[in-house]
């Protein structure tokens, strides 16, 4: 064979191949209605995301960078705070606990059902993300059927209702973190994958910067007040336990307006696709 039959079999190959139908390696820019191609030239619009998508995204963004994330840390910090008043009958911690983690089951098990629609059925290119998005949905059904279920407070079960309700939320809110970098590298919602991980690093780390604040907090508190115990009148004791209420509401605050600013700059990514 010569080097010029060798060529152009060659070509022929590179021919097939580019006129072969597969599979997008990233979205392409869709227009938001059909267009006929041999008509008049016209402006179209379009995007790289489609709409469904979209709003699954933002919808389990949400989810588990605020409503979720916020409900947790309450129950996590905030039993202890606001104990002389009550709200609907119960404790203040208590209901927006349970406000905030009913509205993200919510807003899981919408944002859970978008992508079947758009790909009417399960994805065999999303890789290991719809799979966490099953464990997610899964663990988040079953907080709430077994706070249902949940013994009286001086029953010797409670202490492990408690442990099994905090270790199944922890796990559920790993595995969403998890979901999340995943779900920012899907070709199906092209988001600038550098900054897009470089935003939930942040948020992670936020996080945990946060729970370590009140941690320490914690430990120095108590150790204070058993010493001052011994020592000090009530009144003095009555003021540092004010300070520290108030403490912990501009914690509280503050890392409320950061999630919200990390969750903003992460939907504008996604509104910009």
């Amino acid at each position: 064979m010569s080097a010029n039959d060798s060529s152009r079999d060659d070509g022929d190959d590179r021919g097939l191949q580019e006129r072969r139908i597969s599979r997008h390696s990233q979205q392409p820019l869709v227009s938001e209605h059909r267009v006929r191609l041999t008509g008049t030239p016209i402006i179209l619009r379009g995007s790289h995301g489609p709409t469904l998508l979209k709003v699954h995204g933002a919808l389990m963004l949400l989810a588990w960078m605020l409503t979720g994330s916020v409900g947790t840390f309450m129950a996590s910090f905030y039993k202890n705070d606001w104990t002389s008043r009550t709200l609907c009958g119960q404790k203040v911690w208590f209901q927006v606990h349970r406000g905030l983690m009913v509205l993200t089951v919510a807003l899981t098990v919408v944002g859970f059902g978008l992508p079947f629609v758009y790909r009417r059925g399960w994805s065999m290119r999303a890789g290991v993300h719809p799979v966490l998005g099953c464990c997610v949905l899964a663990l988040s059904l079953l907080q709430p059927i077994t706070a249902c279920a949940r013994p009286a407070p001086d029953s010797p079960r409670r202490s492990v209702f408690t442990w099994l309700h905090w270790g199944v939320g922890s796990l559920t809110e790993g595995v969403a973190v998890a979901a999340m970098f995943l779900g920012v590298g899907q070709s199906s919602l092209p988001l600038p994958s550098s900054l897009a991980t470089h935003i939930l690093i942040g948020y992670v780390s936020w996080m945990m910067a946060f729970r370590l604040l009140l941690l320490i907090h914690k430990h120095f508190y108590m150790t204070k007040f058993r010493a001052d115990d011994q020592r000090t009148l009530l009144s003095d004791q009555s003021d540092d336990s004010i300070k520290s209420s108030w403490f912990r509401f501009l914690v509280l605050s503050t890392l409320v307006l950061g999630n919200l600013g990390l969750l903003s700059a992460l939907l504008s990514c996604v509104c910009q696709l």
